[in-house]
């Protein structure tokens, strides 16, 4: 039967949409869509709209007859940016308030790795923060020719998204420090090889792909759709990252990319030193902290190393310059 032909034959076992915050949800036969509908802020999570999350991914657990639950995100650019930095810096003060968000984006995370039905991600577009912390955890994560994907907490004073100690940390050579430290984002071929992603479909396929989950199994329909990119890897061809990278001494990292022969490296420095100085400390030391600690033990860690942060001259600092003078680098206080 044709695609046509199948699209035509289910159209009637589609369901209304249900819209919940900014998040909408959709029945497609097999398969149940989560969309994150937020469009005109790049579908930024605020705390409603990560709730919002959290409970249609935990209604679907007792839908039966479902073969993927799919989360996508709206609009052209992606499928999120990661937390609202509008949100989190109006309650910079409040500590319970930064860490019930924090606490509630990990939750979320959580629940997409634990989900009884496979999670397909579909990482299309900016995958930020947050964005990739909860993407990065499904069990099924597709990422295509216009994916970007990284942690740029950073860039803004920050640490990595919540989660994103874990989900860095356990990538090997150092490469996940690096993207922790600099903010910098990978495409779709270092993704697949630093363990971020599973599966290449080119955009154009993208449709076609979801509307065989709703009448195929999850295996067959990606077979029909998975390719390999052209593009050749970038960060993972960088293994002098893991010399320069070992260790929790910043200053020492900043000299080693900084003299290394490799321009590429030294480029890495420069990248490294423009960011928020207690950002980059912090989260240094943070992920030597938690090695070999149980994730909720990292996310403890994390979670305060955010509050702190968050309530810093530089979180400010970071969130003025993204969003109010974009033009202007941020001045970030000194630290270590």
């Amino acid at each position: 039967m044709s695609l046509a032909r199948v699209t035509l034959a289910r159209r009637a076992e589609v369901s209304d949409t249900v819209r919940r915050s900014a998040v909408r949800t959709r029945r497609d036969h097999r398969a149940l869509h989560i969309v994150l509908d937020r469009p005109e802020r790049l579908n930024a999570l605020d705390h409603e709209m990560t709730l919002a999350a959290a409970a249609a991914l935990e209604e679907s657990l007792e839908l039966p007859d479902l073969s993927a639950v799919v989360l996508s995100g709206a609009g052209e650019r992606g499928l999120s940016t990661g937390l609202d930095l509008t949100d989190l810096a109006a309650r910079a003060t409040d500590a319970d308030a930064v860490r019930q968000r924090w606490h509630a984006l990990q939750e979320l995370a959580a629940a997409v790795a634990d989900h009884t039905t496979p999670v397909v991600t579909v990482m299309d577009g900016l995958v930020l923060g947050a964005g990739l912390s909860i993407a990065a955890r499904a069990q099924v994560r597709i990422v295509t020719e216009r994916s970007v994907l990284g942690m740029p907490g950073t860039r803004v004073g920050l640490l990595p998204g919540p989660g994103g100690l874990e989900l860095l940390g356990r990538i090997p050579g150092e490469l996940g420090t690096y993207l922790a430290l600099s903010g910098d984002t990978v495409g779709a071929v270092d993704a697949l090889q630093l363990g971020l992603a599973d599966h290449f479909v080119w955009s154009h396929d993208l449709p076609a792909l979801l509307d065989r989950l709703a009448v195929e199994q999850l295996d067959d329909a990606l077979a029909r759709f998975t390719t390999d990119p052209t593009e050749p890897a970038v960060l993972s061809q960088h293994l002098w990252l893991a010399d320069c990278l070992a260790g929790r001494d910043v200053h020492a990292v900043l000299e080693c990319l900084g003299t290394h022969p490799e321009m590429a490296a030294r480029e890495a420095a420069e990248l490294i030193a423009a960011r928020s100085p207690a950002a980059v400390f912090g989260t240094l030391r943070a992920l030597r902290d938690v090695a070999g600690l149980t994730g909720r033990e990292i996310g403890e860690v994390e979670t305060e190393l955010a509050v702190e942060l968050v309530g810093g001259p530089d979180f400010a600092e970071g969130v003025r310059a993204r969003l109010e003078d974009k033009d202007r680098n941020p001045c970030w206080r000194a630290a270590g």
